[in-house]
């Protein structure tokens, strides 16, 4: 169907202005977030079934053998972007497949409270002293040819921080 009121058959700004005012009762523009398209598929009962079958795992094992990790990805270009969403849409996202570049770092803490000091990995082919100036205390480095953790990086995590 042809509109000959848009151009190339395409709404302009003025439009989306008029319907966002007609319709700012269930509408507001918002920042959204990327996530990956695996996380956007979590929903409450899987995480509800993991939480069931880890508790059954984990029942004779001291909270100090309990190792909580995870890496996270710091970007210098998140690319957030302005979308329209439903009136009290807490927490907008925006799915997408790919990210610049970026450094890891693996965060930890045992079952007991104790924060592990963090590791983080940067792109590179060399790690140099200056990056690690005025990092956190007992914090490691290392780096790789991609910026995210392989098995060796794993491997030297385990022995050195947890």
């Amino acid at each position: 169907k042809v509109v000959r009121i848009f151009r190339n058959n395409l709404p302009g700004r003025d439009f989306v202005y008029g319907f966002l005012k007609r319709h700012s009762k269930n509408l507001s523009p918002r920042m959204c977030q990327n996530i990956k398209r695996a996380r956007a598929a979590v929903n409450p009962d899987t995480v509800n079934a993991y939480f069931d079958e880890l508790q059954r795992e984990l029942k004779d094992v001291p909270p100090t053998h309990i190792v909580n990790y995870d890496e996270t990805n710091l970007c210098d270009d998140p690319g957030r972007r302005l979308v329209i969403t439903r009136r009290g849409c807490k927490y907008p996202e925006r799915v997408i497949n790919s990210t610049k570049a970026s450094i890891s770092v693996m965060f930890a803490a045992t079952g007991n409270g104790k924060i592990l000091p963090p590791y983080v990995v940067y792109k590179a082919l060399n790690l140099y002293d200056s990056w690690r100036v005025g990092g956190p205390k007992n914090c490691r480095y290392n780096r790789t040819a991609s910026g995210w953790f392989d098995s060796f990086c794993f491997t030297d995590w385990v022995e050195t921080v947890a």
